[in-house]
């Protein structure tokens, strides 16, 4: 059984393409485990050599204001797996050159153009580069329209793994570029950081 790996930053549109791809895999019923590792990938999981990798990536300044409106943080409170928002991004930086890096068969999209409001557009992608029947696809994208999931996920009051990957308030709007107007001058600190800065504007966020 082949492993299809929805690999990628924290709030990068990993579960919504987990999810969706879920659904597809079962209808068809396709012979793939699907996993959802972040910065364990290439570490604690350990890459196969006919591992399939769906790879998502997001402006790291979208993903600390995506996790302080979804968790009601506040830069200074700001705690994720022991990260505060400097080391997160360090790390989803590592995990990005991890990534790119490894001869992994993959697909790499970006958030903020590559995912929401082109679900159909996504799924064939992903179907053709493992395989699969994509008859379903149209139906199963049409289900998760960012208004239809919003929606599911306001009234989750409880995280249940047995059900989906979905956590209380995990979708907000999808909005990109908000880090300018959340945050006053908590970032400044990126204009004199050479890894983050270069990332910016190798990833052309800059």
């Amino acid at each position: 059984m082949s492993r299809v790996l929805v690999c990628g930053m924290y709030r990068s549109g990993t579960t919504f393409i987990h999810e969706m791809l879920k659904q597809v895999v079962s209808k068809v019923d396709a012979n793939y485990e699907l996993k959802k590792p972040h910065l364990g990938w290439g570490r604690r999981l350990k890459p196969l050599e006919d591992d399939i990798l769906i790879y998502c990536y997001r402006d790291v300044r979208d993903i600390i204001v995506s996790y302080c409106q979804s968790r009601k943080f506040t830069y200074d409170s700001f705690k994720i797996h022991a990260n505060n928002p400097q080391s997160l991004i360090y790390k989803l930086i590592d995990l990005d050159d991890r990534v790119r890096s490894h001869p992994t068969n993959k697909l790499t999209l970006r958030y903020e153009t590559d995912i929401f409001g082109k679900e159909l557009e996504v799924l064939n992608k992903i179907t053709n580069l493992i395989g699969i029947d994509g008859r379903y696809n149209l139906e199963v994208s049409n289900n998760f329209k960012i208004e239809k999931i919003k929606k599911i996920t306001d009234k989750i009051e409880k995280f249940k793994h047995s059900v989906s990957n979905w956590w209380p308030n995990h979708v907000t709007d999808g909005k990109s570029g908000k880090w300018k107007d959340y945050f006053t001058n908590e970032l400044d600190w990126i204009e004199n950081d050479d890894k983050v800065k270069s990332w910016l504007i190798k990833n052309n966020y800059e």
